[in-house]
């Protein structure tokens, strides 16, 4: 059946670029590196700050989180993304990705199925469409990333539809490889598939994003349900701020019957404190019955509080200069030496350029 609808899909999609007026399309281009230097007091022997961290990952030792060059064509009816990217992000994220697709950025393209470009078909690699936080770091609150934002998906590989029938709402559907996996495991025949709905007025957003999806091969399939919630208010000219609640369920393997689940909570905001000055803050929950999602690397179970605090500077439109200070706590969670401690304090320093 969802092989019959896609093949629909693309069939409606080709259809309509014949009914549309074609335009000069427009390309652009966009660049960003951002360096940076952490250090964790836990001071890790191998400088692999955490397992479930796939950002700023490093300890005491300079590096540079993400190198992107993307290229952007808009032809009117039809749209198309593809970029590159280096650094010890996409190291960390796309581990179990062959070398070459690490690099990928983004890549994907896209048409629209009525005159008024409000319903889209693209396909490819895309952002994902849970939470808010973005892997470009420039474009964050904070300096690191949430709880949240590190163990659901950065990026989607499949197709989707996006309609935006007003400027109130948008509705998107999308049919994929699965949970941030640019190809299929082996023995894995299930498919990804979410939602997303969003609605703006003014200054409020509210956002509900899922995702049904599968790691493992058919013989041992789990589905895991993904629910992504997100409330952003913003306040006044200087400040916004975000409510994000996340809820996972996931069936139980070796025989087990049930499922385990997790949450995430945090609440985080931006202030605007004088022209090239801004303060971000974060606090955060994250609790889980067994062992899922990378997080729960720490054990069985983990329980997580934290919060951080940043503090940016604005150079110019080209140039920021971070620093952020971030404080966790598990009962046993982290590693100092050869023993196990229940905080982790790191302090990150970052400068990006974009261009």
């Amino acid at each position: 059946m969802i092989r019959i609808f896609l093949f629909a899909l693309f069939g409606l999609a080709l259809g309509a670029t014949h009914a549309q007026q074609e335009i000069h399309p427009k390309v652009d281009y966009f660049g960003y590196v951002e360096g940076y230097y952490a250090y964790d007091f836990n001071e890790p022997f191998d400088h692999i700050r955490q397992p479930f961290l796939f950002n700023y990952n490093r300890h005491n030792t300079f590096s540079v989180n993400q190198a992107v060059f993307s290229l952007k064509i808009d032809g009117g009816f039809y749209r198309g993304n593809v970029g590159f990217q280096a650094g010890t992000y996409p190291q960390d994220n796309f581990g179990e990705t062959e070398d070459l697709l690490q690099h990928i950025f983004q890549a994907n393209v896209g048409v629209s199925l009525n005159e008024k470009r409000t319903l889209w078909v693209d396909a490819g690699i895309y952002p994902s469409h849970l939470g808010y936080e973005s892997s470009i770091g420039i474009e964050n609150y904070t300096l690191t990333r949430s709880l949240a934002a590190e163990n659901s998906p950065y990026f989607l590989a499949g197709v989707k539809m996006t309609y935006t029938p007003d400027e109130h709402w948008t509705l998107m559907a999308t049919i994929n490889n699965g949970w941030q996996r640019i190809s299929r495991e082996p023995g894995n025949q299930f498919p990804g598939m979410g939602t997303m709905v969003e609605y703006q007025n003014g200054d409020h957003l509210i956002h509900w994003g899922t995702l049904v999806s599968n790691s493992y091969p058919e013989a041992i399939k789990r589905i895991r349900f993904f629910n992504d919630l997100f409330y952003r208010w913003k306040v006044n000219e200087k400040l916004t701020i975000t409510n994000l609640f996340d809820l996972g369920v996931e069936e139980k393997g070796n025989g087990e019957s049930g499922s385990s689940a997790w949450f995430t909570y945090h609440i985080a905001g931006t202030y605007h404190w004088r022209d090239r000055w801004k303060l971000g803050f974060r606090f955060e929950v994250y609790q889980s019955d067994d062992p899922v999602v990378s997080i729960d690397q720490l054990g069985d179970g983990p329980q997580l509080v934290g919060g951080s605090a940043n503090i940016d500077f604005q150079v110019n439109r080209f140039f920021i200069f971070r620093f952020e200070p971030r404080y966790l706590y598990g009962n046993d969670s982290f590693v100092r030496g050869s023993e196990v401690v229940s905080s982790d304090l790191t302090l990150t320093t970052s400068m990006a350029v974009r261009f």
